[in-house]
């Protein structure tokens, strides 16, 4: 005899010959997965912006299979991905049984370029017997430097110089 369970199930069954012997006979259904895998989280290291590299790892309530491109922890829980640039997209993730869920990934805090700098004003420009104001001003937002004021905008630096010098 056979019989096809949807879930899983446990019980026992009564079975009888021709002659109307019987036997109780136990049975266990517990192989039955039929549930998606659940991304818990995804984790971007490092989270802030940044001139390396970007790891993304996908944390799983149930463990998965591997995927190409991808690299699976040792307890199967966790898909990771190196990215050198910016970007997005989804991955299948399926679970041991075959059941898919789709992950959607976002990298953004890529900058491996340095600030180009559009212009540096000096203040004045004519020859003084006075201090020279020199403000640089670039493309992107910019760390505060020592000795250097930083703009509102954080896009340029400035610093007074009383003396002629080169350098910092």
């Amino acid at each position: 005899i056979s019989k096809v369970f949807t879930k899983n199930t446990q019980g026992n069954v009564t079975i009888s010959d021709l002659a109307g012997n019987t036997a109780k006979r136990y049975y266990k259904v517990s192989n039955i997965d039929k549930t998606a895998p659940v991304v818990n989280e995804v984790v971007y290291s490092p989270e802030v912006l940044t001139n390396t590299d970007v790891v993304v790892t996908m944390k799983l309530s149930e463990k998965v299979k591997e995927i190409e491109g991808w690299t699976l922890s040792e307890n199967g829980l966790e898909l990771s991905k190196t990215f050198t640039e910016n970007t997005n997209g989804n991955i299948e993730i399926f679970d041991l049984a075959g059941n898919k869920v789709v992950a959607e990934y976002n990298v953004k805090n890529i900058d491996k370029e340095a600030p180009k700098p559009h212009s540096t004003t000096y203040s004045p420009k004519t020859l003084t017997n006075g201090d020279v104001k020199v403000t640089i001003r670039v493309n992107e937002e910019l760390k505060p430097v020592e000795g250097w004021e930083l703009s509102e905008d954080k896009k340029a630096i400035s610093k007074v110089f009383t003396k002629n010098t080169q350098g910092n």
